[in-house]
């Protein structure tokens, strides 16, 4: 049985030992350290979480908020207990939560080494910056259009690694055919799913 609860200082030690497991795993003398840890979570009280099971911590979620914009760091579960749907109770425990302190918009912090998933973004983030400066117009944003679909094909495998059978609920999004607003809509709807959405 997982149960997902508000971090407290007192789990630090395991929190760490977690951390240490994660392949590709960086972290910050100062900001991840006891004390650094402990500062963060006064500023941002009952927000962040671990996830519990079998008599240990096997997942984190450093989680705060400016006051307009929340933001996940270190989202990881332990190897040995991924695909039981931890990753989303913890993240859906940061969202209700993060919702109640009356913040809708959120980002998430991913690692510099997740290489895959950093060269996507990469390109995605190149593609706007070009067609911005008026070097890419329309033909080629709908190439790059194109060329994100194949990505993610590829990526959505290894993004739904940690779901579960439940059901949840149902999501329709949609474009008109061929708008280039496909590439953002193809995006969101991954997410979803990285979720647990159903999408349509």
């Amino acid at each position: 049985m997982v149960t997902v609860r508000s971090m407290q200082i007192e789990d630090y030690d395991q929190v760490y030992a977690l951390w240490m497991t994660i392949h590709g795993f960086s972290i910050r003398t100062i900001d991840d350290s006891r004390e650094g840890v402990e500062r963060f979570l006064k500023r941002n009280p009952g927000i962040s979480v671990v996830a519990e099971m079998d008599g240990r911590v096997v997942g984190a979620i450093l989680c705060g908020h400016d006051g307009r914009r929340g933001c996940l760091y270190h989202v990881c579960v332990h190897e040995d207990y991924r695909m039981h749907g931890i990753g989303r109770a913890m993240v859906v425990h940061c969202m209700n939560a993060l919702q109640q302190e009356g913040i809708n918009k959120v980002s998430l912090i991913a690692f510099t080494k997740n290489d895959i998933g950093n060269a996507f973004w990469k390109a995605i983030n190149e593609v706007g910056e070009l067609f911005d400066k008026g070097k890419y117009f329309l033909p080629q944003l709908i190439a790059s259009a194109e060329t994100m679909k194949l990505c993610i094909g590829i990526l959505e495998p290894l993004l739904l690694q940690d779901q579960t059978s439940e059901k949840m609920p149902v999501v329709v999004i949609a474009t008109v055919a061929g708008d280039i607003h496909d590439i953002g809509k193809n995006l969101v709807a991954l997410m979803l799913k990285n979720y647990g959405f159903q999408v349509i």
